[in-house]
């Protein structure tokens, strides 16, 4: 036998192939609870919330209320003042996906969606208008109600196709939606317009608003009223747990009156002014604020006079039940003048939390005056 014969023979038995010894796999759950909460900051906050139905780990990250608040102090796009020691950790979160979704749909200097008309709505493809609207309002932190004198559009923050809200018969010197919670916590709107039809008929149109899943829908007008060349036009509009006010514009406001509806029965009310309150208003530019509550409709004039300067004049109606016999008038109880003050905002507190933080505050800045006059003195 050759070798050559002798050494296939050999061939056959090979000695068994070096293998390395298997790496364990480490899962992304396995990794330590600081560096994941590393590598979420870096990501954008729309896809945080992709997040949350991936497994439990995830979502119990994404519940802590330390992360959020890093988040939100953080983050770069337009969002809600914050984080305040009132927000809750679903309040800074849901703020900040919405202000998110705002920056994604709605790039800066960018032209406006296509809107959508209609149940079966007409794209309109040439639509072509920039955002700037003189009429905007955000209900429910998701619907911005925004338009011009010739068209009321309704965007929706989740969705960036908007659709028609509001069409005036002819054109809209003012328009404006307003929002607040009955007795039973549940949100109320109201749409105000002030319509004009040629150049002499004008007229305040207020209607009533229902909330359903697609967002704000005009269901009814309440009330319309004519109002003639002389009426200055609307001012503000502002609303409280009973009453909705249409404040007007002009430099006297004695001369024109607001107008006032119940929002639960929708009674329209008018308001007298004391005899000598009327002989003491002076007859010069002022600012008015309406500020209705649950047991009184209050009004703050701020008067600019010369040269006597700024003058406040303070006045509350309060809102006791009607008789069906008796005429819908408010009767003033309470009227004080403050000088040498100028009024210009105004907040309700509803809460009682609310109150015992400003009571605190109002506590720190005395004492902070206190110590201003000692170091005076």
């Amino acid at each position: 036998m050759s070798f050559a014969q002798n050494y296939t023979r050999i061939l056959p038995m090979r000695y068994p192939t070096y293998q390395p010894p298997l790496t364990p796999r480490v899962h992304i759950s396995n990794l330590p609870v600081e560096i994941l909460l590393m590598i979420m900051e870096f990501l954008p906050v729309l896809d945080l919330v992709s997040l949350f139905p991936v497994c439990r780990l995830f979502k119990h990250l994404l519940s802590d209320d330390l992360f959020w608040r890093s988040q939100y102090r953080s983050a770069s796009i337009l969002r809600p003042p914050g984080p305040f020691s009132g927000q809750s950790t679903a309040f800074l979160r849901n703020a900040l996906v919405s202000s998110a979704r705002v920056a994604q749909n709605w790039p800066p200097h960018t032209l406006s969606p296509t809107p959508r008309v209609g149940k079966d709505f007409q794209i309109f493809h040439n639509f072509r208008t920039f955002h700037n609207f003189p009429f905007s309002k955000l209900l429910a932190g998701r619907w911005l109600i925004a338009g011009d004198s010739q068209l009321i559009w309704c965007y929706d923050l989740h969705n960036p196709i908007p659709r028609m809200f509001y069409r005036p018969h002819l054109m809209a010197n003012f328009f404006q939606c307003v929002s607040t919670t009955d007795d039973k916590g549940e949100l109320v709107v109201f749409a105000v317009s002030e319509t004009q039809v040629g150049n002499s008929r004008r007229g305040i149109n207020i209607y009533k608003v229902a909330m359903d899943h697609n967002g704000p829908v005009i269901t009814s007008r309440i009330l319309r009223q004519d109002v003639p060349d002389s009426y200055p036009g609307v001012s503000d509009v502002t609303i409280g747990p009973r009453f909705l006010v249409v404040v007007p514009k002009g430099p006297y406001f004695i001369q024109t009156l607001p107008i006032i509806v119940d929002i639960t029965t929708f009674q329209r009310y008018d308001i007298s002014l004391p005899a000598s309150l009327l002989q003491r208003a002076p007859r010069a530019s002022h600012i008015s604020t309406f500020i209705p509550t649950t047991s009184y409709l209050l009004a703050l004039h701020t008067f600019w006079t010369q040269p006597n300067g700024l003058h406040s004049l303070v006045l509350a109606w309060p809102l006791e039940p009607q008789s069906p016999g008796r005429p819908k008038t408010l009767q003033a109880s309470h009227s004080t003048w403050v000088q040498d003050l100028g009024i210009t905002s105004v907040t309700v507190l509803r809460d009682d939390r609310l109150w015992q933080q400003l009571q605190a505050i109002l506590d720190d800045s005395q004492a902070y005056a206190r110590r201003i006059r000692h170091y005076d003195a």
